[in-house]
This record gives structure tokens, sequence and C-alpha cells, in this order.
């Protein structure tokens, strides 16, 4: 198995640079199943990143972090929580990246998750820390 970092995931759905997005698609189309790996650092990167720089709004991030999720030649770190945090993103005011720390907090054992963020803090994996 071999780590890809976001550059390789952006490029190849951003296609701003043609000779890279070229060679990222041509890795990901041919690469065997399971062959890449991608932690969350590098699907939060992605979703920021095409959120602030590409300009893309939240249901295009969403369908494109679901594709690449599902893209048989990627092996994705917590793919379980990964779909859950796209899911929730989808249903509630939280971004991919707060539902994303809130199930990964939970996965490890957190009863909550403190949070200076009012919207996350509506949310069950998440408390309003006082100030």
């Amino acid at each position: 198995m071999i780590g890809i970092d976001t550059n390789i995931i952006v490029r190849a759905f951003a296609a701003d640079d043609r000779a890279q997005s070229e060679r990222a698609a041509q890795l990901l189309d041919s690469s065997e199943p399971g062959a890449l790996y991608v932690n969350v650092v590098v699907l939060v990167e992605f979703a920021w990143t095409m959120r602030r720089v590409f300009k893309w709004d939240e249901d295009w991030v969403r369908i494109a972090l679901n594709q690449i999720v599902r893209h048989p030649a990627l092996a994705i770190q917590h793919r379980d929580s990964v779909l859950e945090a796209i899911s929730k993103s989808d249903q509630t005011a939280h971004n991919f990246a707060d539902a994303l720390i809130g199930m990964l907090n939970r996965e490890a054992g957190c009863e909550t998750t403190w949070t200076f963020d009012k919207d996350a803090a509506k949310e069950r994996d998440f408390r309003l820390l006082p100030t």
C-alpha cells in the first residue's frame, strides 16, 4: 500500500493543472483495489481546499468525498466514520470536518467534544465550552 497526499486527489478533481491532473487520474484508475491509502487528514484538507480555494459548495464537496471513499483503489482510514461524517454533514449544519472530529472523538471513547463553535455545539458529539 502507498499513501497519497491531498494534492493528488485535489488535482484529480480540480483539473487545474493538466499534466498533474492527468497523472493523478491515471494513478487512481490504474492502481489495484486498496493499493492507495488515504488518511482522514487528507480528506479534511481536500474538503477545505475545494471549498476555500476552488469555491465549491458543500453539496459538491460531499459528492466528491463520496466518490473518493467509494473508489476501489483507495483504502480510507476510519472509512465507516468518514461515511457517517459525510452523511451527517448533509443532514445538519455541520461541515464535514466538524462531523468527522465528533465521530473520531466518539470512536476514541470521548463522551463529548468541547467547542466554541455554536453550530457544532448543537450536535450530540459536541458541547459548548462556556466562556
